[in-house]
């Protein structure tokens, strides 16, 4: 069902249990809208509803095979062999504005989005809090939730952010801006997960440099190149260094034979 397929008596409920609550529900949900050349466009959204105007996030990096699929003319039988509803998502545009709620604001991200750090980063900068919606079903009860959660501790930890993670199967909870599981709801469990986030302003270092320092020392001669510096030396029978060559690694034979040869 999409967003402008929910019964207008369910979405007033939902303003009301919000606005009961003195606050605001953020809930996933497909959205359907017309589009210039192709029909109809889709997205994977997240909607929010009750005391502010109502405020949306669409997914921006899509799961090739799941939300959308490539290579239509190749693939086209996928959806229907394996029986996906919904493969025919749009990504969302680039720059999408945090949402602002009950004081905060909030950088949302919806399932695997939360894998890829360096795009968390732009809207966290922006950010208070950060929030990811996930469907985990799909994962049953196999690893991928537990991991799914110390995926989530790693972007808290990495923006200085609490996070909210909002699952449907899996782990519910509330983590820390050090990273820290402060409470949670484990998988398959019904329940309701009440706690305490604390908004963060600021950047931290990752936040600001994202993974060009990583790179840089893994790759210290160049993205291009692997090439790395090694010195061969000779030491004489008291200890003492007598001769080094510094060599590049596919040098190593010649140094190895000029070591053998030189004098001391």
């Amino acid at each position: 069902m999409f967003f402008n397929e929910i019964p207008a008596w369910f979405g007033e409920e939902l303003a009301t249990i919000a606005l009961e609550n003195g606050g605001d529900i953020i809930f996933g949900v497909p959205e359907q809208i017309p589009g210039e050349a192709s029909g109809t466009l889709q997205f994977n959204s997240a909607v929010s509803i009750g005391n502010v105007p109502s405020q949306r996030y669409r997914k921006q990096h899509l799961v090739p095979f799941g939300e959308f699929i490539p290579f239509v003319t190749l693939f086209s039988w996928i959806p229907e062999v394996l029986q996906i509803p919904m493969a025919n998502f749009s990504a969302g545009a680039s720059g999408q504005p945090v949402m602002q709620i009950a004081g905060q604001r909030i950088a949302v991200n919806i399932c695997f989005e939360n894998v890829f750090g360096e795009e968390i980063i732009r809207p966290a900068a922006d950010a208070t809090l950060l929030l990811n919606l996930s469907n985990l079903a799909w994962f049953g009860r196999s690893l991928a939730p537990a991991q799914f959660v110390e995926i989530s501790q790693m972007r808290a930890m990495e923006n200085g952010r609490y996070m909210l993670l909002a699952t449907n199967t899996g782990p519910t909870a509330i983590i820390d801006a050090k990273g820290r599981l402060v409470k949670q709801i484990a998988g398959f469990e019904r329940g309701a997960l009440t706690g305490t986030a604390q908004g963060y302003k600021g950047r931290t270092p990752y936040n600001f440099a994202g993974n060009w320092p990583i790179l840089v020392l893994l790759f210290p001669d160049g993205l291009g190149g692997y090439s790395h510096n090694a010195a061969l030396f000779r030491i004489d029978e008291r200890g003492k260094l007598i001769k080094a060559y510094d060599v590049d690694r596919a040098d190593l034979a010649l140094a190895d034979y000029l070591y053998n040869k030189s004098e001391p």
